[in-house]
């Protein structure tokens, strides 16, 4: 099978229920937009993404896949962790993003993200439904939102903290 026919059958045929329809049936065309066009620029290498693009790391962080996420970043060997998306985001703020909305992203996401190499001092820049994101204002790091208690898994509030400190933030 070819790149293109590939990139046909991801959200179609591949991954079908990654991204729900609801609650905005716009976002999912779009981010499922982004992850093809990725994937018929660099093949399977899109399982990282590219940068500047919505990738399969994203839609698992930001909709709470944490099997898929768990297989990807091994098969990936971390790689791709720290990309960003066309807004800027990296998959562990798409996490939050995600929770803000309503999605049920557990605090697991976040754990692997973290422990694979997730930096902290990444900024949550989107607020709101992917199709119609707004800029976040006051931009916030991911180490700021856990340092101030708005962290949403307190779970996981520790382990950001200990990651930003071994990354030289205070």
């Amino acid at each position: 099978m070819d790149r293109n026919e590939a990139a046909e059958k991801l959200g179609h045929k591949y991954f079908q229920g990654l991204i729900p329809r609801k609650p905005c049936v716009a976002s999912r065309e779009r981010q499922w937009r982004e992850i093809r066009t990725n994937f018929r620029n660099r093949g399977n290498r899109e399982l990282e993404g590219t940068g500047n693009c919505y990738s399969l790391l994203h839609a698992c962080a930001e909709y709470g896949n944490e099997i898929l996420l768990h297989s990807l970043v091994e098969f990936l060997a971390g790689s791709g962790i720290n990309l960003h998306d066309s807004a800027s985001n990296v998959p562990l703020a798409r996490a939050v993003i995600g929770h803000e909305n309503g999605m049920k992203v557990p605090a697991s996401v976040s754990r692997i993200l973290l422990e694979h190499g997730a930096w902290v001092n990444q900024y949550v820049n989107s607020k709101g439904l992917y199709a119609s994101q707004k800029t976040r204002e006051p931009r916030r790091t991911i180490f700021e939102l856990a340092k101030d208690g708005s962290w949403p898994w307190p779970e996981t509030r520790d382990l950001v903290i200990e990651t930003g400190r071994r990354q030289g933030y205070s």
